[in-house]
């Protein structure tokens, strides 16, 4: 399986660990690519296409191990494997705001489908903030991680579904809720990116689970995380849930 997430460092966060997930599955032929810019939003990826812009950084896990290219175009990107799957998301502060999920998601879908056209293409659904988060866009959602996710929810629910663009949602920011409902710390780094632990563990689960339904056979447990041995079980049961229920948080699990 090959898997192109095309975003920011949330989709850096999503896709990190998930190379070594699949592969844990038993999926180890898999590649997964990373193509973003910090806090890009979609509009900033609508014009980096029409201009063919090297504006970006482009990961990626495979085999032969681990690459980052700077300076690449979408472009080069689309075309450098035979993906599978291709993933795209609005910008974290944006991501519950509906109005933002506008033509510059049709741009970037053009661009995927002339360079992708048997890929299946989902929309990567992000987390909420941590309520104590300092980041600067956290006042559209009057500093509330239950605001935000809500928010962010509703703007899949009434601009990604409706239109049938998508082939489905992957639903990290649920499987994150999930795990702040059952009392899982230590989530993320810095209030909003994902902890390189923990969290980068429940999204790539959640992908995983997503793409296979195969998460539960995950042996993977870094010697340097103990967090992930410790909660492994717990983690596993916080994507398991966002998939079956990919809008709604989860209670009990």
């Amino acid at each position: 399986m090959k898997i192109l997430f095309i975003g920011n460092s949330f989709s850096d966060d999503a896709g990190w660990r998930l190379y070594d997930v699949l592969s844990s599955i038993g999926e180890t032929d898999s590649v997964v690519g990373i193509l973003f810019i910090g806090g890009c939003p979609l509009s900033l990826h609508a014009d980096n296409i029409k201009n063919d812009a090297a504006a970006y950084e482009y990961r990626k896990f495979n085999a032969g191990g681990f690459t980052n290219r700077p300076e690449t175009t979408a472009l080069y990107a689309l075309n450098d494997e035979q993906w599978d799957v291709v993933t795209l998301q609005q910008c974290s502060g944006l991501s519950g705001v509906a109005e933002s999920y506008n033509e510059d998601i049709d741009v970037v879908l053009n661009a995927v489908k002339a360079s992708c056209p048997h890929a299946r293409v989902y929309w990567h659904m992000t987390w909420a903030y941590d309520d104590d988060s300092t980041h600067a866009e956290f006042y559209r959602y009057d500093h509330s991680h239950e605001k935000m996710y809500n928010a962010i929810v509703a703007a899949v629910k009434s601009r990604i579904l409706p239109f049938n663009r998508f082939d489905g949602v992957i639903p990290c920011g649920t499987a994150i809720e999930n795990a702040r409902e059952k009392g899982l710390t230590g989530l993320t780094r810095d209030g909003f990116h994902l902890s390189f632990g923990l969290g980068r563990y429940i999204a790539s689960l959640t992908v995983a689970q997503f793409l296979t339904g195969k998460a539960a056979k995950c042996n993977l447990i870094p010697d340097y995380y103990p967090e992930i041995a410790d909660n492994r079980a717990v983690a596993l049961k916080c994507a398991q849930a966002a998939v079956s229920n990919p809008f709604e948080v989860t209670k009990p699990l």
